[in-house]
């Protein structure tokens, strides 16, 4: 059975090898880093709280470890755990609605309008904001700090910005 820290090894890596494209690092507290963390931490625990099941002093453990790779106390892992967990299910939702206006208006023969992705693209930006907020007043301000260090400092390093070239 694989540790946590295999597991997390391969998702780093899985960044790394994204990360062979052209592209920069990117910047400290910059969104895209926050959201890529979420999606990140939902995945590792679900995956701890799946192996919990099956061996609960190892998913123990796994916690234990994860909670002080993150640089937080233990205690908080579960309020970081529900904020990742509710900000992914509200972006899934809001990328369904995303495909949902693209696709019905390219069904009449039409291109997508740029307000109303403008419109889609502030709301992604008020979930994670919101996400943010609540890690921000949840956690101890060590614990917020050291999350803050952990996703500014080695998360990013595995993380590069890859362009995405526009289609006319």
């Amino acid at each position: 059975m694989a540790s946590l820290s295999m597991i997390i090894s391969v998702i780093l890596a899985s960044f790394q090898l994204a990360a062979q494209a052209p592209g920069g690092r990117l910047p400290p507290d910059d969104p895209a880093l926050y959201k890529l963390f979420f999606y990140f931490h939902d995945g590792i625990t679900s995956e701890i709280q799946r192996r919990s099941a099956q061996n609960t002093l190892s998913a123990a453990r796994e916690e234990k470890g994860f909670a002080a790779k993150l640089r937080i106390n233990q205690d908080e892992l579960p309020k970081i755990t529900a904020v990742a967990h509710q900000f992914v299910t509200d972006a899934t939702q809001w990328q369904e609605n995303v495909k949902a206006y693209v696709d019905r208006i390219r069904a009449q023969g039409k291109q997508p309008d740029h307000a109303v992705l403008r419109q889609f693209d502030e709301q992604e930006r008020q979930l994670l904001d919101a996400a943010l907020r609540r890690l921000s007043i949840t956690l101890s301000p060590a614990s917020w700090a050291g999350l803050r260090h952990y996703i500014n400092d080695e998360h990013r390093l595995h993380i590069r910005a890859v362009p995405v070239k526009q289609t006319k």
